[in-house]
């Protein structure tokens, strides 16, 4: 009786959504299996790179960033300052810290996801393959889903709930494509992974999280993840980012470059 209800329950959800269960059940006690912050984030960017952020600002915009006694740092994105003096650039450990920063303290640590507040924590931020002002970006960060656990009611979700973490960590890597117009910008998707599994075996999962806790695609999440970080750094009319409040200031751009060998996100004067 057992094996008949074991067996009848994989047919059932193998069938209606397409679903392979034992699959599931071992990416997901993997997605369990303890992860090396070390390992899946090797280029982690501190707090101690806001003070490299710091000095890069003040020599374009005085008071941009600032720091109480305690060594916390703020960003002033609508404060009324004076005009640029020259272009910001900052390398992927300041852009690293300066987007956890304003993720943090204006957005509340969180970002909307299929109508949710999902609480995010940034842990490193990497860009390379620099071309005609765009760059190949990744971001690696922990994201909290208890959210959409709470959604999970009834068969099979019952059952599966009790495998899915409540924390995931997510290595994310888009291409930004930079446009002719100004602080313009297209995400594609590379690649996504989730915790310990590959590339292969995290779009497999993601058809489940889609089917169970309608995570969207693979793919469609991951280019949600790139514009949001992007909105950040850059922003537009709609969406508060750096590069973009700095218009007022004499901001004209963002773009990504080399100098001397090394990669820079910078903001146009």
């Amino acid at each position: 009786l057992v094996v008949l209800v074991v067996v009848g329950g994989y047919v059932f959800v193998r069938v209606k959504y397409k679903v392979d269960l034992f699959n599931t059940i071992s990416q997901l006690k993997t997605l369990n299996e303890s992860v090396d912050e070390n390992v899946i984030a090797p280029d982690a960017f501190s707090e101690l790179n806001m003070s490299g952020v710091k000095e890069q600002t003040d020599l374009s915009i005085v008071g941009l960033v600032t720091v109480d006694d305690e060594s916390n740092y703020s960003v002033n994105l609508n404060s009324s300052l004076g005009e640029m003096q020259d272009i910001i650039k900052l390398n992927y450990l300041q852009v690293g810290a300066l987007a956890d920063n304003i993720l943090q303290s204006q957005m509340g640590g969180k970002i909307k996801f299929n109508n949710k507040d999902i609480e995010i924590k940034l842990m490193q931020v990497k860009f390379d393959n620099v071309q005609n002002g765009g760059a190949r970006f990744n971001t690696v960060f922990r994201l909290n889903i208890t959210p959409f656990k709470d959604e999970m009611k009834g068969f099979p979700f019952d059952f599966l709930k009790k495998y899915v973490p409540d924390t995931l960590y997510i290595s994310s890597t888009v291409d930004v494509s930079k446009t002719t117009t100004p602080f313009e910008y297209v995400i594609t998707h590379v690649s996504l992974t989730i915790n310990n599994l590959d590339n292969a075996k995290t779009q497999d999962l993601f058809h489940t999280l889609d089917t169970f806790l309608k995570f969207g695609s693979q793919e469609t999440f991951n280019e949600t993840i790139g514009n949001k970080v992007m909105g950040v750094l850059i922003g537009n009319e709609s969406e508060t980012g750096l590069a973009y409040s700095l218009k007022p200031l004499g901001a004209t751009d963002y773009k990504f470059v080399i100098i001397d060998d090394i990669e820079y996100f910078t903001i146009q004067k």
